[in-house]
């Protein structure tokens, strides 16, 4: 399940039950822009993690269902997603490391070589 599909279902039971938005907003003191960042998925426009539950326990009582399941459904959802982008970012920063390995350029060693016969030169000619 997607944070899209879990705001789906909240908005389907507030449909379900004749409620609007702004009758919600009403109940809870929840501004409606909210509501519809719950609704649509897009949590990252809510203030933080702790407003985001907390204004999913008050929407969920509202509609009568259980606020701590409800809650518990949510963060289920969260730490699944959240997990899914730290693998994504792991992998990409394996690749970014990777490439640089590739391409990094043999002049560090070219140049070594070149000091190390210049000094090769210079100890023949004065010793």
């Amino acid at each position: 399940m997607s944070l899209e599909e879990f705001g789906a279902g909240l908005r389907a039971k507030r449909e379900g039950q004749g409620l609007s938005l702004s009758e919600v907003s009403e109940r809870t003191r929840i501004h409606i822009r909210h509501l519809r960042a719950i609704e649509s998925g897009e949590i990252a426009a809510l203030p933080g993690d702790v407003y985001a539950r907390a204004f999913i326990k008050h929407y969920a009582r509202i509609l009568n269902l259980d606020p701590e399941e409800t809650v518990n459904e949510f963060d289920a959802v969260k730490v699944r997603l959240d997990q899914e982008r730290e693998g994504r970012s792991h992998r990409s920063r394996r690749k970014r490391r990777r490439a640089r390995q590739k391409t990094r350029s043999a002049w560090p060693w070219i140049s070594v070589i070149i000091v190390l016969a210049l000094l090769g030169i210079l100890l023949t000619r004065f010793l």
